[in-house]
């Protein structure tokens, strides 16, 4: 076992213990931790209640455990929690009692894992969420209004996901990451406007192969798209409309035969705005 103590602005004490094969935790985790990181100790249930008397942790974070199960208020009493973490494991399920009577959690990290699908309420207790990693799970099944609205930052990287559809609705979310998916199309235009703050999407390694016009639009927030490594050939008229303030765009690792003259207008022109004798 690893203990760290540091003293904080606030002259409270942060208490970090770090578990491992050759220093597995104790039955009773140290009540006084306020920062957990177990990594490669076999872990097969967070049973309910087992950390409640965890009452000043605020990051725990579980790796490397193999095939875990977390049951219903295992996370009970943390009422500090802000970052959980789950990867390398093999979590197969979320549902929502896993979260009940946690803390705000506002960062929920499950990279490497067995999860394939999100459905609708899972994550309705974590009101505080502000970014969700889900990255190499075998992701395909997301249900309608899964995500809570308090999302800044979504990652669903290398997974097999088909849609766009389910991201809708996301007021705050500023950046998304779908690369390495299975998404061949884009939703029709309009569903992607209830993103307004959205500044960076990922689409790279997809199955694109084609830009609709309008597709995209809505995005009004929207600096940065990658769409390298997919399978593109044609570039529509306005395929890039609607992007008043993109900055950067990636179509490398594309099969582009043909792009129509002026597609790239409205990129040109959000690149220069402001510059000298604009």
């Amino acid at each position: 076992m690893t203990c760290l103590v540091f003293t904080l602005l606030s002259c409270a004490c942060a208490v970090e213990y770090i578990y491992t094969p050759s220093d597995p935790p104790p039955g009773v985790l140290p009540s006084d931790a306020t920062h957990i990181t177990i990594d490669g100790v076999s872990l097969p249930v967070l049973s309910a209640h087992a950390l409640s008397h965890l009452t000043r942790l605020v990051s725990l974070r579980l790796r490397n455990t193999g095939r875990i199960r977390i049951e219903d208020s295992a996370l009970s009493g943390l009422s500090e929690l802000r970052e959980l973490e789950v990867t390398s494991g093999g979590l197969e399920e979320l549902h929502p009692g896993m979260f009940s009577g946690a803390g705000p959690i506002t960062r929920l990290i499950l990279d490497n894992n067995n999860i394939e699908s999100l459905k609708e309420g899972v994550l309705d207790p974590l009101e505080s969420l502000e970014e969700l990693s889900i990255n190499n799970n075998g992701l395909r099944v997301i249900q309608d209004d899964v995500f809570v609205t308090s999302l800044i930052r979504i990652s669903l990287a290398s997974n097999r996901i088909q849609s766009l559809d389910p991201f809708r609705n996301l007021p705050r979310l500023e950046h998304l990451d779908l690369s390495g998916n299975l998404i061949s199309g884009l939703p029709p235009p309009g569903v992607l406007s209830g993103l307004p703050s959205l500044q960076t999407l990922d689409l790279s390694r997809n199955s694109l192969t084609s830009l609709p016009a309008g597709g995209l639009g809505g995005l009004a927030s929207l600096r940065v798209l990658d769409l390298s490594a997919n399978a593109l050939t044609l570039l529509e008229p306005l395929s890039l409309g609607g992007l008043p303030d993109l900055r950067t765009l990636s179509l490398s690792d594309n099969r582009l035969q043909h792009v129509t003259f002026g597609v790239f207008d409205p990129v040109v022109y959000a690149a220069t705005r402001g510059l000298p004798g604009e």
